[in-house]
């Protein structure tokens, strides 16, 4: 394959011409590459509402554990709290400080709602318990979305490790 059919293939694919050519020359090795630009970067799909159903999902599944008994409230809160940290991370990777807390306070809403029906009683607790959970999770959350390095991040440090070797 030619780099003339190469370019025709991806005109036709709707890549753009800068990404194309970029591509090509580090292939082929020239040492004079072209920057990327913002062009060359891929818009990211908008996963907030599904990022908030999954988040909803897993808040009503764990605070349905907690109808099976006090015991079981602990951890499912920590479990959901291990979720949200999980969630910190790959929001983190993405910069996607809005989703993260958005699913962050529908999961907390979620799992206070469906723990609140079965434990009618207990209810002033697990709004305690719920909402100091949602505020450290929002907050440590927060600071790693913000602070933490993204994944364009992480590829520009071993692009330039890998230009220094």
């Amino acid at each position: 394959m030619t780099v003339a059919e190469l370019t025709r293939i991806t005109d036709e694919a709707g890549i753009d011409r800068a990404a194309t050519e970029a591509a090509i020359q580090e292939i082929l090795g020239s040492e004079e590459a072209p920057e990327p630009s913002m062009s060359m970067v891929r818009p990211q799909k908008d996963t907030t509402m599904l990022s908030m159903g999954i988040g909803g999902a897993v808040g009503i599944a764990l605070g349905l554990l907690t109808r099976l008994g006090l015991t079981l409230a602990l951890p499912a809160v920590g479990g959901l709290a291990l979720y949200s940290l999980f969630q910190a991370v790959r929001s983190m990777k993405r910069k996607t400080q809005l989703e993260f807390q958005l699913q962050n306070v529908v999961s907390w809403f979620a799992i206070f709602v469906s723990a609140a029906a079965g434990l009618g009683n207990d209810i002033p607790d697990i709004l305690a318990v719920v909402s100091l959970a949602w505020a450290a999770s929002s907050f440590i959350g927060g600071l790693l979305v913000r602070y933490g390095p993204s994944d364009s991040e992480l590829a520009d440090a071993k692009l330039l490790e890998n230009r220094k070797k």
